[in-house]
């Protein structure tokens, strides 16, 4: 099986998101919800499950960003050598 792209990954992680905030809307919107003898052990799962996705994708920011500022600055120090570069490299 073909390992998935980052942008299918986050389309994933998206369209999951999505599903899960509909899905407990409908729950909540139901009109037999508010009788249901478990319903407050339902409203902590939609509750565990906002929290569990929240951090899952707060941490993956937190560790993706110093990635991106290291490749910034790298990027920034080639552009200083750039003219030392021989010009028909720079046309590949």
């Amino acid at each position: 099986m073909e390992e998935k792209t980052i942008g299918q990954l986050a389309e994933d992680i998206k369209g999951l998101v999505q599903h899960f905030e509909a899905l407990c809307a409908r729950a909540l919107a139901h009109p037999v919800f508010p009788y249901l003898p478990d319903a407050a052990e339902y409203e902590q799962l939609f509750v565990l499950g906002e929290q569990t996705l929240r951090d899952d994708l707060t941490a993956g920011i937190a560790s993706l960003a110093p990635v991106i500022q290291e490749i910034e600055v790298g990027l920034e120090n080639m552009e200083k050598y750039r003219d030392q570069v021989p010009q028909e490299s720079l046309s590949n």
